[in-house]
């Protein structure tokens, strides 16, 4: 297990809408199809996630009731606005594409935390102003900006 300095020294981002995903590696990394969540739905998403603010992380967590992990909480956000989101970070970095920084909306997902074969590890929801909404442990649901280095 690593440390949090070291999880936070290692984080990579990759933002991703309910649209659309965008990365701030490598271009070809954005290669997926695009989700058909409508903005309104997104930004609501957004808000949900935004109401979960201090509820409690859990590994494999997926609601209010039991706590979240980063993607069950993504996934929770959506669902509450009858959008169905795949359930882990690595088939929800499958689920979008990509769009540039400068076009991201409330409810695009931001993933980061990649590892040695490229693969995303946390996922949260972005809320606009650079904010976005995770769960991490320790912590829980947080509010976190994008001005970070490690994001």
């Amino acid at each position: 297990m690593r440390s949090i300095n070291s999880f936070w020294r290692s984080s990579l981002a990759l933002l991703v809408s309910a649209a659309a995903l965008v990365t701030l590696q490598a271009p070809a990394r954005a290669e997926v199809s695009a989700l058909s969540a409508p903005a309104a739905k997104a930004s609501a998403a957004a808000t949900a996630a935004k109401s979960q603010m201090g509820a409690k992380y859990v590994f494999g967590g997926e609601s209010p009731q039991t706590g979240f992990d980063s993607s069950g909480l993504a996934q929770w956000a959506y669902g509450q606005q009858g959008v169905s989101l795949p359930r882990t970070v690595a088939q929800q970095v499958g689920a979008g594409t990509a769009v540039s920084r400068a076009n991201l909306l409330p409810g695009d997902l931001v993933f980061f935390d990649f590892d040695k074969n490229g693969s995303a590890d946390k996922v949260g929801v972005y809320t606009g102003s650079s904010h976005f909404v995770i769960s991490v442990d320790p912590g829980g649901a947080v509010d976190r900006t994008l001005g970070w280095s490690f994001y």
